[in-house]
């Protein structure tokens, strides 16, 4: 074979590799890529689970929160229509109904002190830094969900997730309790419980006396 014949062979021969070769490392960068997009696109998946869950217990927190204030509403229009009807009956004028729900009321304001930790009906200490209320109302010295109405912290679809906010409150100095609403299945994490609607407002409005600067709601059992 002359050399004028072999030098264009041997340079094809060199352009079929580079060819190949170049045409290898697109395969390989086509297959890297998919598996690239596969990987983005499971976790992708997995975060819109990950958030549709949150979402959803977002969601159901806040219509509890709002089946609560329902029923708030409902509990003092009841309360103001018992109230009507016995003023109109004579048989308790209003004044004096209204000083005994502030002096004699669930929430026994004034009776105990405010500068230390209420004591227990065993002689105990309810360790919290809400004070100034009966004993027997604090979470602790309660019977969780008996019927009554709650102040609580929170409310969530997660026993876990109520255990964790009763933990914080714990660190800050606040008693708490979790119990479960068997009729929504939802955890209400709470602070005291109050035997009438009234006083219950009294302490979510004013934050237990400015003892409390989070966020409160009314639960009734």
């Amino acid at each position: 074979m002359s050399l004028c014949f072999a030098i264009p062979l041997v340079k094809a021969k060199k352009d079929k590799r580079l060819e190949n070769e170049l045409k290898k490392l697109k395969d390989r960068q086509r297959r890297q890529s998919g598996d690239l997009e596969d990987l983005l696109n499971d976790r992708l998946d997995e975060f819109k689970d990950e958030v549709s869950a949150q979402q959803k217990e977002l969601f159901d927190a806040e219509k509890e929160n709002l089946k609560g204030e329902l029923s708030e509403a409902a509990s003092q229009a009841a309360s103001q229509a018992a109230s009507n009807a016995v003023n109109a009956s004579g048989a308790m004028n209003s004044n004096a109904a209204g000083g005994n729900g502030g002096a004699n009321g669930s929430n026994n304001q004034g009776t105990y002190p405010a500068t230390t930790y209420p004591q227990t009906p065993q002689g105990g200490q309810v360790k919290s830094n809400i004070k100034g209320y009966n004993p027997n109302q604090y979470a602790g010295n309660v019977q969780a969900g008996s019927r009554g109405y709650y102040v609580t912290a929170g409310v969530f679809g997660s026993v876990t997730n109520a255990n964790k906010l009763q933990a914080r409150l714990s660190k800050q100095g606040v008693a708490s309790d979790v119990f479960q609403d068997p009729g929504n299945n939802m955890y209400y994490v709470f602070l005291l419980k109050f035997n009438n609607y009234e006083s219950a407002k009294q302490a979510q409005n004013s934050g237990f006396n400015g003892q409390y600067g989070g966020k409160l709601w009314i639960k009734a059992l």
